[in-house]
């Protein structure tokens, strides 16, 4: 469902952020992207509906087989939703429900179905009821779940989220991760929120100053207590509990053409 292939980006002042990045994500996976500050986790995501400034970029990024470019833009857009850590990023209007409908609106559908997108999108993230409810007034799960919902309004293929936990109380974090859980879609998922990781992301990809230094199992590459370490994060409390004499068992992994991790050697 998502192919990456020799992936590089450099910004106008000259930094390099992504370096040959290649990984495949499979249709219904989800999959964690990991690393420490400015590893280029953000940047990565903005590229898979093409955010980002395209003539900047080498390699080729493909969503269900057809190429992110200036050609696809609009086709990509729509099955590739994604949502971004701040919420205030993505709502503007005076009511949720206009903030739900924007991006279906985009679709050019029928008032009708454009008004059932919208309530069955607010049922989707559990809020019913919220469509007349001013936006800023709402709490931070609250607004979350309306920018998940302007997403979902949009019946995407594909999620991609951007630390979709962050600044969550206990009782929010659990009900994201639950509803994160429940939507069906292909997900990537990017976050230092690494038992939400473990909770949710069968795989995970590892980047570390631009470049990617591993691909794999979730348990075993956050398992491994040195390697995590080396690429400034930490193996999650729950691992020292569930496998305390752990070894170091996953070195650098490496993506080879056929999409299947390997160690590498």
């Amino acid at each position: 469902m998502i192919e990456v292939e020799k992936v590089g980006f450099s910004y106008p002042d000259g930094r390099l952020a992504l370096k040959e990045i290649s990984f495949q994500v499979a249709a219904g996976e989800t999959v964690g992207l990991i690393g420490p500050n400015g590893a280029g986790k953000s940047t990565l995501l903005m590229h898979l509906n093409g955010l980002l400034g395209l003539p900047r970029k080498t390699g080729v990024i493909r969503i269900g087989g057809r190429e992110v470019n200036d050609q696809n833009l609009l086709e990509i857009r729509r099955r590739v939703g994604l949502l971004f850590q701040d919420p205030d990023d993505q709502l503007f209007s005076a009511t949720v429900a206009e903030d739900v409908a924007f991006g279906p609106m985009q679709l050019e559908l029928p008032p009708k179905e454009l008004e059932q997108r919208v309530q069955d999108a607010l049922r989707a993230v559990h809020l019913p009821g919220f469509a007349a409810r001013a936006p800023h007034h709402l709490s931070l799960g609250e607004k979350k779940r309306v920018c998940l919902a302007g997403v979902w309004a949009c019946q995407p293929e594909i999620l991609v989220f951007d630390e979709p936990t962050a600044n969550f109380d206990p009782r929010g974090r659990r009900e994201f991760i639950a509803l994160c859980r429940s939507l069906p879609a292909t997900k990537l998922i990017a976050s230092h929120d690494l038992e939400m990781i473990l909770a949710l992301c069968s795989r995970v990809i590892v980047l570390d100053g631009g470049e990617l230094v591993a691909v794999g199992e979730t348990t075993a590459i956050l398992g491994d207590e040195e390697f995590m370490l080396a690429h400034g994060l930490e193996k999650p409390h729950s691992l020292f509990h569930s496998h305390p004499h752990a070894h170091r068992a996953v070195p650098t992994v490496c993506q080879p053409a056929n999409g299947m991790a390997k160690p590498a050697v």
